[in-house]
């Protein structure tokens, strides 16, 4: 890439690979699904949605008795908690360079719908980010990346 060149999105300049939501959800997330998310939240039920501005595209995750359920891309019925997010940040955030409540109290996301709950499950998204931390090593062929 010339020196000039912007990186394409989700790509940061020094990065030999490109990070890739449809892998993070359809691959490494959905991985986990039916298995409880962390210890001792067996209670915890929400959908929520991750809103990639700059991708034009959102997956909705289904969280019930703390098992993920369901993950779905562009779905029709709105989640009562949207994050809203670029591709970059939400690499920085499951490859542990920041923190879901760093990057909402420096304006890199957004939160629409439920403020309350949304802040609260940042705080259990972050959990699992620490404990499921996402390597990189589950990455796609860089020319198939989002």
């Amino acid at each position: 890439m010339p020196a000039c060149t912007e990186p394409p999105p989700g790509q940061r300049t020094g990065d030999s690979i490109l990070f890739s939501a449809q892998r993070y959800f359809d691959g490494f997330l959905r991985s986990r699904m039916h298995r409880p998310l962390l210890p001792g939240y067996t209670t915890l039920t929400a959908t929520f949605a991750v809103v990639f501005r700059d991708l034009d595209t959102a997956w909705q995750v289904q969280v019930e008795d703390g098992c993920i359920t369901r993950i779905e891309r562009d779905a029709v019925t709105p989640a009562s908690i949207r994050y809203r997010v670029d591709l970059v940040v939400f690499e920085d955030m499951v490859r542990l360079r920041t923190t879901p409540q760093q990057a909402f109290f420096q304006r890199r996301t957004g939160i629409d719908g439920n403020l309350v709950a949304g802040l609260r499950l940042a705080v259990v998204l972050g959990r699992f980010f620490r404990r499921h931390p996402y390597s990189g090593a589950e990455l796609a062929d860089p020319r198939t990346a989002d």
